[in-house]
């Protein structure tokens, strides 16, 4: 019997024996055969994903987490142990080791190359898995990344190759600099200006040594910093941009926060105070007093915003404020709407304004109002100023969140809530045919148009990807 097909019975048979023991609740013993099997394929995903599960089901993630670096230290070559260990450091709040081992995996293999065969255009895709945003998904058993934006991956796969960049180590990158001159395009995925700042500097590095034409310049992302948004456009009479500070992770301790709410005459109460790269409303909350205990994750830095009040009161639902929250998406010089979502709480996100459109039917009016004719839902001008605006940042693809201001004195202006090109598109996570699905269709097909044409490249008819069934 070959050797090769010896190793794989033996493996077989310590998988079937860590299940048995998984099964039993006898997580020690399965940890134990889960690391051999992990020592003798520290390249192979799914070994290292059943040996996380088997620790997360018996609570021994430290136990788990320090086998796997002895194994990671032993392997300083090997892409799969250090970047999953990285992932998983992340997910259990343990984000200097995790950007160590993330670096380290970004050295062994800065690109990861496409396999379409004879594409009519090819992308090389900048991202960054070292900053602090890279994570593990228990429930996916997959690393992913925070703050980017995966815009790439619903474009026509057929047609278009994709190689990924990590622009980490900029060592690495640039002793295979020479094998990157055949793209046709670069696009920068990464879009969180605070979280990945040092990332940013790297890809534009890069950028200019490629002289590749590129979608969404990485020192354009880098002005999007909430603090240089605010003091862009503070004095602009037609939007609000509330005043915003960032703390990094050694000055967000609860005394550090208030102390700088306290002093900043911009930023008197209530303030929205949110952990630094993350998305979807995680980790933030409002304070309404300096002198709160305000604990919040800080790992990454905090954000410190000025809260602008955008709720609204309709006699149809007495005693009721509602908050709502449009986005639109700026690509290729054009503003589409996406949605709209109102909910009963300042933290707007679908998740809490699904049951509150359901109770309140006339909401979806709305959103139905606003993507057929945006213009029509603001003060004559809006819409169009905030496409003007946003033309002016110099980035071929962003999203905005934003809505009209409540107060009396500022009736009509639209506040801005973000401004950034993070916001991922959700043209495969609806149903088929949904309204808010065919807006992120259109924009799909504009993105694919701005990539033919910084490319030079003539644009083709492509099968969106669908929705849900």
């Amino acid at each position: 019997m070959k050797n090769d097909e010896i190793q794989k019975r033996t493996d077989l048979a310590l998988e079937a024996f860590a299940n048995k023991f998984v099964k039993k609740g006898e997580y020690s013993d399965a940890l134990l055969l889960l690391k051999l099997l992990v020592e003798r394929g520290p390249d192979r995903a799914k070994v290292i994903a059943d040996m996380i599960d088997c620790a997360i089901k018996g609570k021994m993630q430290s136990e788990c987490i320090n086998l796997l670096a002895a194994i990671a230290h032993e392997n300083p070559d090997v892409y799969m142990i250090n970047s999953m260990l990285a992932g998983f450091l992340a997910t259990e709040k343990r984000i200097p080791e995790s950007r160590t081992y993330a670096g380290i995996a970004a050295r062994i293999r800065p690109l990861s190359p496409a396999v379409t065969r004879k594409p009519k255009m090819h992308i090389l895709v900048l991202q960054s898995i070292a900053a602090g945003g890279y994570h593990y998904s228990y429930k996916r058993r997959i690393c992913s990344i925070a703050g980017v934006n995966e815009l790439h991956t619903l474009l026509d796969p057929e047609n278009i190759s994709f190689s990924r960049l990590l622009v980490d180590d900029l060592d690495s990158v640039f002793r295979i600099l020479d094998d990157l001159s055949e793209y046709d395009v670069i696009y920068n995925s990464i879009s969180d200006p605070s979280l990945y700042e040092a990332a940013l500097y790297h890809a534009a590095v890069i950028c200019d040594r490629l002289d590749i034409p590129v979608v969404n310049d990485p020192r354009k992302v880098l002005d999007l910093k909430r603090e240089l948004f605010y003091q862009k456009f503070s004095s602009c009479d037609e939007i609000i941009a509330p005043a915003s500070v960032y703390l990094p992770a050694e000055k967000s301790s609860a005394a550090g926060i208030s102390e700088r709410i306290k002093s900043d005459a911009s930023l008197t109460p209530p303030v929205i105070v949110r952990a630094a790269g993350f998305q979807g409303g995680r980790f933030m909350r409002l304070v309404e007093d300096a002198d709160e205990d305000i604990d919040i994750y800080k790992e990454n830095g905090v954000h410190i915003i000025k809260y602008a009040d955008v709720g609204f009161a309709d006699e149809r639902a007495p005693g009721m404020t509602f908050y709502p929250k449009y986005r639109a998406i700026f690509v290729n010089g054009k503003l589409f709407p996406a949605h709209t979502f109102s909910a009963d709480y300042f933290n707007v996100h679908k998740w809490n304004s699904i049951p509150v459109m359901e109770k309140y039917p006339w909401l979806n009016d709305r959103e139905i109002a606003y993507l057929e004719n945006p213009a029509a839902c603001f003060r004559e001008g809006r819409w169009e100023h905030l496409e003007k605006l946003l033309s002016t940042l110099g980035l071929d693809y962003v999203g905005v969140d934003f809505a009209p201001s409540a107060r009396e004195e500022d009736l009509g202006k639209l506040v801005i809530f973000e401004c950034n090109p993070s916001m991922r598109n959700r043209l495969t996570q609806l149903p088929e045919g949904d309204r808010v699905q065919q807006q992120w269709k259109k924009i799909v097909t504009e993105a694919h148009y701005c990539l033919c044409e910084r490319a030079g490249i003539a644009p083709w008819d492509f099968n969106i990807r669908r929705g849900l069934k």
